[in-house]
């Protein structure tokens, strides 16, 4: 076949028609063809081959329970973890609850002790004349009507 006028010199009508219509690709050369496959040797039979085809699914089908096996011990040690996580987080939250308390008692008792030590001091506090070192058990006692 003769080239285009309007197209590359190295492309023949049919070729441009066909691989340049909408498109800019440049032209692939033509694979070879391949030769016939080969037959099978007759040493191969086919009940050779289900025989084969059996034994590779019984293969397959052991090392597939043996990772499902696998899969379902995996899954049960993740829940046993996720189970006893929810359960150190349970402990967590109350303990941290507990400590509040505690801190809150402490607190209380630390007010408290230092309404006693005050109390105590106030009856050690001998009169002076000042009227702010007069004991309040002494007050009734200075009142003469």
């Amino acid at each position: 076949m003769r080239p285009l006028s309007d197209g590359p010199s190295c492309l023949t009508s049919e070729d441009s028609l066909t691989n340049l219509r909408g498109s800019e690709q440049p032209v692939t050369k033509r694979r070879a063809e391949q030769p016939p496959m080969q037959r099978v040797s007759p040493l191969v039979t086919e009940a050779m081959l289900k025989a084969y085809f059996h034994e590779l699914c019984q293969s397959i089908t052991a090392s597939i329970a043996a990772f499902k096996k696998e899969i379902n011990g995996v899954s049960v040690r993740l829940h046993d973890t996720e189970v006893t996580s929810a359960a150190h987080e349970v402990r967590i939250a109350s303990l941290e609850t507990e400590i509040a308390t505690l801190r809150q008692e402490i607190t209380q008792s630390q007010h408290h002790m230092a309404v006693m030590e005050d109390r105590r001091r106030w009856k050690n506090v001998k009169l002076s004349g000042l009227p702010g070192s007069i004991p309040l058990t002494e007050i009734p006692h200075l009142i003469r009507i």
